[in-house]
């Protein structure tokens, strides 16, 4: 069966964020052109039928002007099955009313806000240009146009902050009336600004307490902890784009820098612009074998409120979960770290802070 998600990237940006290591390049009209043609060309190479969820990520998709943004949509718009979610990440800034109307006219039902923080003085910190009053125009935009779907992207643990700026951006967020939130904990990467300028990040203990408070904040506000950093007011708005990662099942991945999962086999695109101008586009193949299947799906299943479902598993690698890594559960149910029932296993919820050390306990085996 061919996949039914579709990840298309578009890495061009007006600006380079100081913490990102994202496949990005400065937006330039021509090469935006260029780029979007040879995109739409491997998309047609792939032979896609009809898809569930379509994600367009960057960079910054919103970036493109609007007929740049037309041309792409109106390329992607026959591809969305029936009860499809059509996502794409966006920049405060770079968004007006008339690209969100374009917005609505190509079937897009879910828009993703890199909000970062609604603290000005950290968001200039982080190398981001927008305002507060440009988060508000965006999503009055989306109201109006019947956008209702939206998520904010925020950011926490940037040296200098604390638990109570977070509160403020928390509690600003949900003034908006936003139905999805993704948290992320400020990592400093290699090859950033901030990694070049020796910033740093707050310290495990202090990123734990704040990660805590996040879980609590927002159980007292109705949301459901649905993945490691994603939470959500009900279950009919989680991403069902990202659920298709978490859950181990194949897609397609377009563009620069993108990787894709079909017939079981990964693969990851080149990054450089140049090879890409020139129609080379894969440049790393691997098969995943069934024991890095079962790597796969246990450690990206664990990420989730769904966790390890054992009939599925015992399916999946014909051997019986709950038997195969009774050790395992045991030490683990001890410590209050998973929670077990007759069907399924998984991580509570603030347990998935130290994510990686439980799911060591189970690959260790393999």
């Amino acid at each position: 069966m061919k996949p039914k998600s579709l990840y298309l990237h578009i890495p061009f940006c007006v600006h380079l964020c100081h913490y990102c290591d994202f496949t990005k390049v400065f937006y330039n009209e021509k090469w935006a052109k260029k780029y979007l043609e040879v995109l739409i060309y491997e998309l047609q190479s792939y032979k896609i039928d009809k898809c569930k969820t379509i994600f367009i990520g960057g960079g910054t998709p919103s970036s493109l002007t609007y007929d740049q943004l037309e041309y792409l949509l109106s390329h992607l718009n026959k591809y969305l099955d029936k009860d499809y979610e059509f996502s794409i990440e966006v920049n405060p800034e770079t968004l007006d009313f008339d690209k969100i109307s374009l917005f609505k006219k190509y079937g897009i039902n879910r828009v993703s806000i890199g909000v970062q923080t609604f603290n000005e003085t950290v968001l200039k910190k982080l190398g981001r240009y927008h305002t507060n009053k440009d988060v508000k125009n965006v999503v009055n935009w989306l109201n109006k146009v019947g956008i209702t779907n939206y998520s904010f992207d925020l950011i926490y643990g940037l040296e200098g902050t604390s638990k109570d700026d977070v509160k403020h951006d928390l509690d600003m967020a949900l003034s908006y009336n936003v139905k999805h939130l993704s948290l992320y904990s400020l990592i400093i990467e290699p090859n950033t600004k901030f990694f070049i300028s020796k910033v740093e990040a707050l310290n495990d203990d202090e990123l734990r307490t704040i990660y805590d408070f996040i879980i609590n904040y927002l159980y007292d506000h109705g949301f459901i902890h649905y993945e490691v950093s994603n939470f959500a007011i009900d279950e009919e708005h989680f991403s069902k784009h990202n659920l298709t990662y978490w859950q181990n099942k194949e897609y397609y991945g377009i563009g620069l820098g993108a990787s894709g999962y079909i017939n079981g086999i990964r693969y990851q695109n080149t990054k450089s612009l140049n090879e890409y101008f020139n129609y080379n586009f894969v440049v790393h193949k691997e098969t995943i074998d069934l024991k890095n299947k079962e790597f796969e799906y246990i450690m990206l299943n664990l990420r989730t409120i769904y966790g390890i479902n054992f009939e599925q598993y015992n399916l999946l690698f014909n051997k019986n979960f709950k038997d195969y890594y009774k050790e395992e559960i045991n030490q683990l149910k001890k410590l209050n770290l998973i929670e077990i029932n007759e069907n399924s296993l998984k991580v509570t919820s603030h347990n998935l802070y130290i994510l990686d050390s439980i799911i060591t306990e189970f690959i260790k085996k393999l």
